[in-house]
């Protein structure tokens, strides 16, 4: 039907459609649509509300010589879903108002119709609660949700635009490799009255060559508001400190579910992570972890969607949050155990603290406050260490592109960036460094009489960190140099790949062949743009649409969500400068698909997830909640 004005809000009430007649409609925001759409239903249901007589949805219009077909009142729906389309509006409104098509009618020559039709006046609002079992239990308060949820959709359309990232820094780089530049380009150490260097090795915007603003990156963690506040007994905590501590400070929502907008807001705010990156991360959790109609996503186990999504059910199964195997959680992860090891039972979300001692072990167990302990380089010598010992001791053991490549490796080097605290060095200038004393609160590890103590869901900052400065973010032309300079460090890391149901049977697919001859491994060591296409191609070009295909019901809507949200950002970069990044037919999910590792059980039934999603959904996964 044609959505008309809405009459002005009343508190505490329902505001009131006042239905278009001729008058061509006007186009209208989604928050109406679902306003508009949920007080059709309301007062299709309700043969006593006053509101109904009168109006081409009251019960005497399906009854009698008064009747409108419900295919007339679905037409005008398709009409209402025709503005929002014509006006250009995410496709996540598109689906709240293809949703709300359905509302009062389906197929008008269905039986449901044809019932309907025989209905008298006294029946109907029995059988609309009937046809449409997803509204009958709403209260109001569940409809003040979704609009709330309504709110937050329209606000994701003011993303910043992917097409103002500047990627001027990375092409210089680039250049400077492929002319024979080396991969981890160290900074000449200087010492002054602190008693510590900078660091060396760094991002590809130093935060070193920023001066120090105590104002500027001062991060609120004593507030009300931004408090360290353990996780109450319902809230989802999972396999990534930096979600968890972001929660239980309150820049996340502090029960484990957030959305697209806050993800990216906290993790720039908090950690300097560029928008590209953010965007990248948060849209993948979105479109493999929770729900594109709501944009929501939980940072651990599955949860239940409360709002559109849920009503409309594009879902084959609830999401499933970011602990699900092979997407954000994968093998060989810095301090969790694999989620197919032998007696890990299926716990890959909680520190292993054998793991995190070995972590310490690199750092010689160096306890000093203010000293640059854990550096990129100690991290990533720490991920050779853990992917060999994942390889010699996980029959299962697999790494795909994204959650292989893309997270668990860059992981670590998120712990040395972002759980870094920062500081003036003597000259003034930014000095960042990541002491025990930092990395320990970062993972809720604590060391006793009796040795390492790990309070699961606790990870926090110190009331004295200080975040990187604001211009020196980390991006995803970062992600693709961290990977070069693992590669430099072990050759292993950049193989995509596993295991053949044996310990040490490890088979890396071959980057000549997966990409036509286009590419080979020494390309991509000598050339980050040549990775940064890699990457997107066989990362998210080819492999994405294979599994929205298994995890989605409506399809349409979430490839368009994966190209405005996930692929642009990847995109970009892949063809920053004008480089082509051609495209070729890897066959990547079949490829995936000779590793047993790759292969889940999802509603009873063992099938391949290839890649990405590894073991999403599996029976065993473990649910953390506290």
């Amino acid at each position: 039907m044609r959505v008309g004005r809405m009459a002005p809000s009343r508190p505490n009430s329902y505001p009131v459609a006042v239905p278009h007649r001729c008058k061509k409609p006007e186009a209208t925001s989604l928050g109406e649509i679902v306003e508009t759409g949920f007080e059709l239903y309301r007062m299709a249901a309700d043969s006593t509300s006053k509101t109904l007589r009168g109006t081409s949805i009251a019960p005497s219009s399906f009854t009698g010589r008064n009747k409108q077909s419900p295919c007339r009142v679905r037409r005008r729906m398709q009409e209402s879903l025709a503005v929002v389309r014509r006006s250009r509006q995410s496709y996540v409104e598109e689906g709240a108002a293809m949703m709300l098509v359905w509302i009062v009618s389906n197929d008008s020559q269905s039986a449901q119709h044809k019932q309907m039709e025989e209905l008298d006046e006294k029946e109907l609002s029995k059988s609309s609660v009937a046809a449409f079992p997803s509204y009958a239990d709403l209260s109001k308060a569940d409809i003040s949700a979704v609009l709330e949820r309504a709110a937050q959709l329209n606000g994701a359309k003011d993303l910043p635009d992917l097409s103002k990232v500047d990627y001027s820094a990375f092409l210089e780089r680039s250049a400077q490799i492929k002319a024979g530049d080396e991969l981890i380009k160290r900074q000449t150490p200087n010492s002054g009255n602190t008693g510590f260097e900078q660091r060396t090795f760094h991002a590809l915007i130093n935060p070193a060559s920023f001066k120090y603003n105590a104002q500027e990156q001062h991060v609120d963690l004593t507030s009300d508001e931004h408090k360290f506040i353990p996780p109450g007994p319902n809230d989802i905590r999972g396999p990534c400190p930096g979600l968890n501590l972001l929660a239980n400070h309150g820049y996340l929502n502090r029960n484990g579910v957030t959305t697209l907008t806050q993800g990216i807001d906290a993790i720039n705010k908090v950690f300097g992570v560029a928008y590209d990156l953010a965007l990248a991360l948060n849209a993948y959790a979105v479109v493999f972890n929770g729900n594109i109609l709501d944009l929501t996503w939980s940072i651990g186990g599955p949860y239940k969607s409360q709002s559109l999504g849920a009503l409309t059910d594009i879902l084959l199964g609830e999401p499933g949050g970011i602990d699900a195997h092979n997407i954000y959680e994968g093998d060989a992860s810095i301090v969790r155990q694999d989620y197919y090891a032998p007696d890990a039972n299926h716990d890959n979300v909680l520190v292993h603290l054998p793991y995190f001692q070995d972590l310490l072990d690199l750092g010689n167990n160096d306890q000093t406050p203010g000293k640059d302990v854990y550096t990129a380089e100690v991290l990533l010598k720490h991920k050779s260490n853990r992917w060999h010992q994942s390889v010699a001791t996980n029959p299962l053991f697999f790494n795909s592109a994204f959650g292989g490549l893309v997270v668990t490796t860059a992981a670590e080097r998120f712990v040395a960036e972002f759980a870094a605290n920062n500081t003036v060095d003597e000259n003034g200038y930014n000095r960042l460094y990541l002491d025990e004393k930092n990395l320990l609160a970062f993972f809720s590890v604590e060391r006793t009489d009796q040795g390492l103590k790990y309070t699961p869901g606790n990870e926090r900052l110190l009331t004295s960190w200080v975040r990187r400065p604001l211009g020196a973010t980390f991006g995803l032309d970062d992600i693709v140099l961290t990977l070069l300079s693992a590669a430099a460090i072990d050759p292993s890391l950049l193989s995509v790949g596993g295991n053949a149901g044996q310990v040490n049977t490890f088979t890396g697919l071959d980057v000549g062949n997966l990409t036509g001859g286009l590419y080979n491994f020494e390309t991509l060591l000598k050339d980050p743009q040549a990775t940064a296409c890699y990457l997107y191609q066989i990362g998210i070009e080819e492999l994405v649409p294979t599994q929205v295909n298994v995890l989605y019901k409506a399809t349409g809507q979430a490839l368009d969500f994966v190209a405005k949200y996930l692929t642009a950002p990847w995109k970009n970069l892949a063809t920053a400068g004008g480089n082509p990044c051609d495209s070729f037919n890897s066959n990547i999910a079949q490829q995936y698909s000779k590793f047993p590792g790759s292969k889940i059980e999802r509603n009873g039934q063992t099938g391949l997830l290839t890649g990405l999603l590894g073991a999403l959904g599996g029976k065993k996964r473990r649910t953390v909640r506290y």
